[in-house]
């Protein structure tokens, strides 16, 4: 949302799918840990997330702001049940949903990061 308009997850599939892949900068935020929702604390998502950005200035803004993305990550992971969580189908909308929510932290640095992956996905 650097230019005032939003991205849906629908616009950023596009776009990727148009062009040739060109990887940017990477950044790794690693050891977060919830319990899915509905799971009374007898569940745990271990996760860790690689950050992609086009140039240093996008992953020098993500250090200033690492706190905030954590917490939003580990919010969105949080709401989400087991069998949300474990059902491969809807593992590109939740990264999608948490790069949204990522690069509108960012957009007062106008800065966006260009994808999200998860590296590491453990549900016990």
């Amino acid at each position: 949302m650097i230019d005032g308009t939003e991205q849906t997850a629908e616009d950023i599939a596009e776009e990727e799918a148009a062009e040739p892949v060109e990887y940017g900068e990477f950044t790794e935020l690693q050891g977060l840990m919830v319990n899915p929702a509905e799971s009374n604390g007898r569940r745990a998502l271990m996760v860790s997330v690689g950050l992609e950005g086009q140039d240093a200035d996008a992953l020098e803004a993500v250090g200033l702001r690492e706190i905030v993305i954590r917490d939003r990550i580990l919010s969105i992971l949080s709401s989400l049940t087991v069998d949300q969580l474990t059902d491969y189908a809807l593992r590109d909308s939740i990264k999608t949903r948490m790069l949204l929510d990522i690069n509108s932290v960012l957009a007062q640095d106008e800065v966006a990061l260009s994808r999200l992956y998860f590296t590491g996905f453990i549900v016990q």
